[in-house]
């Protein structure tokens, strides 16, 4: 997913979006729900892994990249799940408070692993405020989580529509490839 359209100011939502990606309840335009428990048991019940970073192989950092792996059998769920997390997720008030409030709870441990400290340092010296991968650094959160676990309580509806904005930029130019590879596995 192209990050290069998103806002600077907007760019900590990035993160926060990557780190409760697979966490949050799914919506569907059908009126189905998943719960975020639902969501978690089927991701663990249907994949052996996923994942999800910034950059494709450590270059490309204006990129969201996210994974499953999942069985040869199990190819087109997999597929499935993809799509459903990427365009369904809900963006549940209360999963970002636990997902702020973990990131928040990380911090001091984030804070004593010097590889970490020295590569955000590194990258925080090397890019801008355009660079989405500096806010996820230690020092970037240091920053933004603190800002946004506040304004989550003071104004909830304006952090879910910051959400949903990143998302909708993010996803634009996903959806073209997306139809393509669509068009492909159905020939």
């Amino acid at each position: 997913m192209n990050l290069a359209s998103v806002a600077n100011e907007d760019r900590p939502y990035v993160v926060l979006y990557l780190n409760a990606l697979f966490t949050l309840p799914l919506a569907f335009p059908d009126g189905t729900r998943l719960t975020h428990e639902e969501v978690i048991n089927l991701l663990d019940k249907e994949t052996v892994s996923y994942d999800g970073n910034f950059g494709v192989i450590g270059s490309a950092g204006e990129l969201l990249s996210v994974s499953i792996k999942v069985e040869v059998s199990k190819y087109g769920t997999g597929v499935s799940l993809l799509r459903d997390l990427i365009y369904h997720s809900e963006f549940a008030e209360d999963r970002l408070v636990v997902t702020l409030a973990k990131l928040q709870q990380s911090l001091p441990q984030y804070k004593r692993d010097g590889n970490g400290v020295a590569a955000a340092v590194s990258t925080d010296l090397t890019f801008d405020a355009s660079c989405t991968a500096r806010y996820g650094g230690v020092t970037g959160m240091m920053e933004w989580v603190p800002r946004i676990s506040k304004e989550i309580k003071e104004s909830p509806k304006e952090v879910v529509r910051k959400m949903k904005k990143v998302q909708a930029i993010s996803t634009f130019c996903f959806r073209l490839p997306y139809l393509f590879c669509h068009w492909r596995l159905s020939l």
